[in-house]
């Protein structure tokens, strides 16, 4: 891989194009591998987000989230994948003391670290947001809410604190302060994406008015109301045989709407004599075609990009999910670089579109499903929800990290042999033959340790999951992976409601 830097070093100015292998021995000083980690952060869009001083404790380089600290994690993080390949992963506290070796480093979410690298005693950490260094989840949507609302009331809008002071009377959120946003909270790239979110919007929608309010959700009655309503008829999915698999899902699993528009006519009375999810979900369809109940999703737009605009659950955008193949890691086959699995499917609808997620470990140690495109845009299943999924046809489940870890601990060998058996009964089985082998081909790779075990974790996981197919039917394989995409992009038929996503 090819990249571009650009420094000055001890008073010489270097500008060279250069692969990584090469960089091993260009790099003189941990400060010049920092600069470059930096430089790859301000590309891919957080260099207004590092954190100041530059003198850095340990060698960690951290980042002070706009968004959600998760969020911008794995955002980052499949970012620096791209510039840095086969290089970084994201590990727990301990993975993270054990590779750059400073045993002061604290953090519940782990890092993103560089083995095998020239950057190996380098670490990217996503802390806290602090205040004044930018705004929260809430602050960011708030915002939002109030560029909505400006809209509402005047379509030609300039967004001013003049016109988001104005707007304040239709929002209820706990952040609405307006000045305080404008002037002290929101950075000047949240300000451009909640117009371009605005904008799209009401290009698509077409509303205008006083007789609506914005609530963020459940900092209102309306969402309130709704929520905790979703909530209980949820729980009753337990007693549906096709549908208790959802009874206990996250609740924007049903409804992922971060700010909901609300006409002045709609009342919790309007919802009173509705038993069942479904019901409750034809209800809000059907206000939500009449445009005067609309859920909407807000993803940050970049700037310079015009926002991406979808409704989902209304009945014309539902989708099939149809498996279509998979692998461990490779094309075909199982890899010894890294700890993927690739799962393919087909999504048909009036048309029939192909696409491909990952499963490993993102934030957490334990496997996740994460389908991209249109029907996800970064949605996720976890290994509890595909368990789930597999027990509810009767069949094997994945084994979990913290068994793995155990066995690592207990008799590292013996672990090894139960990969490998586990491995070579799996779709793609490794071209070795015997344990030896398989050790020395993990070992080019990985040396004994933090490194070896996290792999091992993960590769294990995925070579699990591969074996269980192999065992299904494709009826089965159809099943998995539709419950898998629709439960990671909120679009599960009979339970999750309509919704706009406006940006991605």
């Amino acid at each position: 891989m090819n990249i571009e830097y650009t420094k000055h070093i001890s008073g010489h100015s270097l500008k060279h194009y250069t692969n990584l292998s090469v960089l091993r021995y260009n790099i003189n000083s941990s400060m010049a591998a920092i600069d470059i980690i930096k430089k790859h952060l301000t590309d891919i869009g957080y260099g207004n987000q590092l954190k100041e001083p530059s003198s850095l404790k340990n060698n960690v380089i951290e980042i002070v989230p706009e968004e959600d600290r998760i969020k911008t994690f794995n955002d980052i993080a499949e970012k620096l994948r791209v510039k840095i390949k086969n290089t970084f992963f994201a590990v727990d506290e301990k993975q993270v003391q054990d590779t750059i070796g400073k045993g002061s480093f604290k953090s519940s979410e782990g890092a993103i670290i560089f083995p095998q690298s020239p950057f190996a005693e380098i670490a990217v950490k996503v802390i806290k947001g602090a205040a004044g260094s930018g705004p929260s989840t809430a602050e960011q949507e708030t915002y939002s809410a109030l560029c909505f609302a400006a809209k509402l009331l005047n379509n030609k809008t300039n967004y001013s604190l003049e016109e988001l002071i104005k707007a304040k009377k239709l929002v209820k959120a706990k952040k609405n302060d307006p000045e305080k946003l404008f002037t002290k909270v929101v950075t000047q790239d949240w300000k451009d994406s909640s117009k371009a979110q605005t904008e799209t919007f009401f290009d698509k929608m077409n509303l205008s008015g006083t007789n609506f309010t914005i609530e963020l959700q459940k900092e209102g009655p309306i969402t309130t109301y709704l929520y905790n309503t979703a909530n209980k008829l949820l729980k009753d999915l337990d007693k549906n045989s096709k549908l208790s698999i959802y009874a206990n899902i996250q609740k924007d699993k049903w409804n992922p709407g971060d700010i909901w528009i609300i006409s002045s006519d709609i009342s919790e009375s309007d919802f009173k004599g509705v038993e069942t999810i479904k019901s409750l979900n034809e209800k809000i369809l059907g206000f939500f075609k009449q445009k005067k109940l609309i859920p909407i999703s807000l993803k940050k737009v970049k700037a310079n990009t015009t926002a991406a605009f979808e409704i989902s659950n209304d009945g014309n955008t539902n989708f099939t999910g149809k498996y279509s193949g998979h692998d461990l890691g490779k094309k075909n086959g199982f890899s010894y670089t890294n700890n993927n699995m690739e799962l393919y499917y087909k999504l048909v609808n009036t048309e029939t579109k192909s696409e491909s997620g990952i499963v490993r470990p993102f934030t957490k140690t334990d496997i996740s499903f994460e389908i991209k495109g249109l029907a996800a845009a970064g949605g996720k299943a976890g290994r509890t929800f595909i368990n789930t999924v597999l027990k509810s046809m009767g069949k094997k489940t994945v084994i979990s990290y913290k068994d793995i870890d155990k066995a690592y601990e207990k008799n590292r060998a013996q672990l090894y042999e139960m990969f490998f058996i586990s491995a070579k009964n799996s779709e793609y089985p490794p071209k070795e033959n015997n344990i030896t082998n398989f050790m020395t081909q993990i070992q080019k790779k990985y040396k004994p340790g933090p490194k070896e075990r996290a792999y091992i974790i993960a590769k294990y996981q995925v070579t699990e999951l591969s074996k269980i197919l192999k065992t299904l039917k494709k009826s089965e394989k159809d099943t998995l992976v539709d419950k898998c995409i629709t439960y990671a992009s909120s679009t599960i038929k009979q339970v999750s409601s309509v919704f706009a996503k406006v940006g991605k």
